[in-house]
C-alpha cells in the first residue's frame, strides 16, 4: 500500500506557529509523508524545534541566500533512510528519502528549470537502474 502523502509549498515554515499549523494538518490528514518546499530554514533552526511528534524529519536549507529549503517529514513507523549521492550538488534543494519501497524527492528550485530536470534525471538513472 503507498503512503499518502501531503505535498505544500509554505513560503516559510519558519514564521512563527507555523510548524505547530502543519502538525495539526498532518493529523488531521492522516499523512504518512509530508514533502514540504520554502521552508526558509537555515542551520540556526535546531531539528528540536521544527520537529513533529510521531514524524521523522529529512531537511535540506539553501546555502548562501535567504529563502528557500525543503523539508520531508515522514511517520515514525514508516521505516525511513535519507539517500544523498556522492556528488551531491549544493546548489540543488533536492532530498531523496526512501520510505518503505517507496522513493520521495523533494525538490525546490526557482530558476534554471532545463538545467534541474537534467540534473534530477541524471541522480535518478543510477537509482532506477539498480
Amino acid at each position: 500500500m503507498l503512503p499518502s502523502i501531503y505535498v505544500i509549498n509554505v513560503a516559510a515554515l519558519s514564521k512563527p506557529h507555523a510548524v505547530e499549523q502543519l502538525a495539526a494538518d498532518l493529523t488531521s490528514y492522516d499523512t504518512d509523508v509530508a514533502v514540504i518546499t520554502e521552508t526558509h530554514f537555515k542551520a540556526r533552526h535546531s531539528d528540536k524545534v521544527i520537529s513533529i511528534p510521531g514524524y521523522k524529519l529529512y531537511r535540506r536549507d539553501r546555502q548562501r541566500r535567504r529563502g528557500g529549503g525543503v523539508t520531508v517529514y515522514i511517520r515514525a513507523n514508516i521505516q525511513s533512510d535519507g539517500w544523498t549521492k556522492p556528488s551531491d550538488d549544493p546548489d540543488y534543494e533536492l532530498l531523496w528519502v526512501q520510505a518503505g519501497d517507496v522513493i520521495i524527492g523533494a525538490l525546490y528550485h526557482p530558476h534554471g528549470l532545463h538545467t534541474l530536470l537534467v540534473h534530477c534525471l541524471i541522480t535518478l538513472n543510477p537509482v532506477l537502474m539498480n
